[in-house]
């Protein structure tokens, strides 16, 4: 029998050179989560300006209680992006491996170029389907596994570093 701290969690970087498609599929998925037809640990939109770096236009801080954690853009773009990417918040690491980091920091700086947006959702394995569904309208869309564990141990990091997110 698996538990719950058993089940795989997916890390999903959607790319998008159309703000107007990244807010369309932000708004499916964020729909999904206040919904309550998925569970998702974290999510944000983000866009990277002319410069390179990563900003935060959205978080799912509305999002039913227990069902994503709160101000989670700041967990997601500091554990997924270099901070030298990053435009602002303290970030926490331990969600990737330093590999795995590497791997997506490529994908970033080839997937989501200068003036493009992204959406970065962080779900369980079940869920997953419906994720990449609400995440239809971007031009590219990778997938990272990521253990339950990480996750916790990587938001326990981020709420000592953001006590008042």
């Amino acid at each position: 029998m698996t538990g719950e701290s058993d089940l795989p969690v997916g890390l999903y970087v959607a790319a998008y050179s159309d703000s107007d498609a990244a807010r369309a599929d932000w708004a499916d998925i964020h729909e999904l989560a206040c919904k309550e037809v998925i569970t998702v640990e974290a999510l944000v939109l983000i866009r990277r300006d002319c410069d390179g770096k990563i900003h935060e236009e959205e978080t799912a801080d509305d999002v039913p209680a227990g069902n994503v954690l709160g101000a989670a853009g700041g967990l997601l773009t500091g554990i997924v992006f270099p901070p030298a990417m990053v435009a602002s918040r303290p970030y926490a690491g331990g969600l990737v491996s330093h590999d795995e980091k590497k791997e997506i920091k490529a994908e970033v700086a080839n997937d989501l170029p200068a003036a493009s947006s992204g959406i970065v959702v962080l779900v369980e394995g079940r869920w997953a389907a419906k994720a990449v569904e609400a995440l239809s309208r971007s031009d590219f869309l990778s997938t990272h596994r990521v253990d339950r564990r990480s996750v916790e141990h990587a938001k326990t990091e981020f709420q000592a570093l953001n006590p008042n997110p």
